[in-house]
């Protein structure tokens, strides 16, 4: 029964998709090319109206009298209003008044995400929810295939948490199979280079269908479950498109610019002009969701402790992954815009011995509490966690003494070898020696102090692994690129140019010459003094 909700949407949005190409094609309802917009051609805006169609129709015959009929009639209305959008344009106030009307009713109408005790709260962090999701996805829809495709993976990783072996959830995962089956139609379509859009009738839907299903309406989640899995599951499910938004919006806000304007400055957009393909940047983005996904669909057969523990993680990751993105340059600066705070975040970016403490920091706390869980099991864990808790302080700053002393901050790394692993190697001995040795020493050996000796050899070897994963370890391109440059490197490899030079140069740019790394220049960047090349070349010696 199952199969039939995804092959009949999938068939019926096939079949519907061709008709509504040619409609628009003969009513004018396309995207044109526009400064601020990825396309290169004018593309047909309808698909998203075979996606809506299909997945309503579905509900209405397999459950006309259901409890989904709410969220049917939701995304009737978000589709309206998309279609609207697509047809005469409407301003983006316009439509967040609507979305947020919208909201209100799923808001009366009883749906929570059960956050927090106060009901007040929980309904204004669910309209929040509901609206900020629904936005969000509609920002994603920037590239060919990314919005479908996201949406697909959140829906799959919906589909996995909501199976808990009962009919309770029947009429949900029949909803989500459905929009599956609309979406991977849609996708044969919108695939790079997409023949057609989603529109906004399309990227509204997903979004509402989406962040209402996500939501607990009956109230049971709140009472058996701790609060960190009623808040990671919805989250990490639609993580890529929260994490796409808020970098968007906060990025945009730090150079000046409104976060409500259109712009080439999305995540994809910064890693096609990294050097990517389009394709390869989505397949990047569908990746991490798919990851973000098993998380979050994970907390209920894994528990909140190991699925924490892996959230927190990937999250960490993710924040790197979004410094790393956020410098790249996709703003053209002589452009005239109003004040802004980006002097103050280049400044801070400078000082980089600061976030790689802070990475650290949270290295150390993460890989001492997977430690502990790795070598006790659950019945143990209890009786040995209050230990964990009075002597994590003591390991980070421990920790963070040792990679001192041994020199591990005092570089800049570009490239990341075996000399560099030998360092944090011996940072990493060096703090569990010391904490080992001065637990014994201060005669602290009872059956608690027994077992953190026991612990630390496990935390050896975890967080090196996890240290060596640092940011600027990886960053083996330069993150100035420009979406220019990254063009002109890819026509020089169509071209037969030397496969083997990694960076290459707009015809703009300054040439330099290739030297062994031990001889290159390095540049100084605006606001860095004091610093000298080493004679390895790939640290720079930091006077501050």
């Amino acid at each position: 029964m199952m199969l039939l909700h995804f092959v009949l949407p999938f068939l019926g949005a096939l079949a519907l998709i061709p008709l509504l190409k040619r409609v628009a094609a003969k009513t004018g309802c396309v995207a044109r090319p526009k400064e601020d917009r990825w396309h290169k051609k004018p593309t047909p805006l309808l698909g998203g109206v075979a996606i809506a169609a299909v997945v309503i129709l579905d509900g209405l015959v397999a459950s006309p009298a259901g409890a989904l009929r709410l969220v049917l009639a939701g995304g009737a209305a978000i589709a309206v209003l998309g279609l609207v959008d697509d047809v005469v344009g409407l301003k983006s106030s316009t439509k967040l008044v609507a979305e947020i009307v919208v909201a209100a009713v799923f808001v009366y109408a009883g749906y929570r995400l059960h956050w927090t005790r106060s009901l007040t709260l929980d309904a204004i962090l669910t309209l929040v929810w509901i609206v900020g999701i629904t936005n969000a996805l509609n920002l994603l829809d920037n590239m060919d295939g990314l919005c479908a495709g996201v949406g697909v993976i959140s829906a799959m990783a919906l589909l996995l948490a909501l199976n808990t072996g009962t009919d309770a959830t029947l009429a949900e995962r029949e909803l989500l199979v459905a929009m599956v089956g609309a979406m991977t139609a849609f996708l044969v379509f919108n695939r790079p280079p997409a023949s057609i859009f989603m529109g906004d009738t399309g990227s509204l839907f997903i979004g509402l269908t989406l962040a209402t299903v996500a939501v607990d309406t009956s109230g049971s989640g709140a009472a058996s479950s701790g609060l960190l899995s009623i808040i990671a599951a919805p989250v990490l499910v639609l993580l890529i498109p929260i994490f796409d938004t808020t970098l968007v919006t906060v990025l945009r806000l730090l150079s000046g610019r409104s976060p409500a304007q259109g712009g080439r400055d999305h995540s994809s957009h910064r890693l096609v002009a990294m050097g990517l393909s389009e394709f390869s940047a989505v397949v990047v983005l569908w990746t991490l969701a798919a990851i973000a996904g098993l998380i979050g669909a994970s907390v209920r057969w894994l528990g909140v402790d190991w699925a924490g523990m892996m959230a927190a993680t990937f999250v960490l990751a993710l924040v790197i992954f979004a410094v790393y993105l956020a410098r790249v340059r996709v703003y053209d600066e002589t452009e005239p815009r109003p004040a802004a705070m980006t002097p103050v975040i280049i400044d801070f970016m400078h000082k980089r011995r600061f976030a790689e403490v802070a990475l650290d920091f949270c290295l150390v706390c993460v890989a001492y509490y997977a430690a502990y869980r790795l070598r006790f099991e659950a019945a143990i864990f209890s009786t040995f966690f209050p230990t964990f808790l009075r002597t994590l302080p003591v390991v980070i700053a421990v920790q963070l003494a040792s990679l001192f002393l041994v020199g591990a901050y005092r570089g800049m790394w570009r490239y990341f070898g075996l000399m560099d692993a030998v360092v944090f190697a011996k940072g990493v001995a060096l703090g569990t020696a010391v904490v080992i040795i001065g637990l014994h020493l201060c005669g602290a050996a009872d059956a608690a102090a027994d077992g953190f000796a026991r612990v630390l050899p496990a935390d050896h070897r975890v967080h090196p692994a996890a240290c060596v994963g640092r940011e600027d370890h990886h960053l083996r391109r330069g993150p100035g690129r420009t979406a220019g440059g990254a063009r002109a490197a890819r026509a020089a490899r169509r071209a037969g140019a030397n496969g083997g030079l990694r960076l290459r140069r707009s015809a703009g740019a300054r040439r330099t010459r290739s030297r062994p790394r031990s001889a290159r220049r390095i540049r100084r960047a605006p606001g860095v003094r004091g610093r000298r090349a080493d004679r390895s070349g790939d640290r720079v010696r930091a006077g501050d």
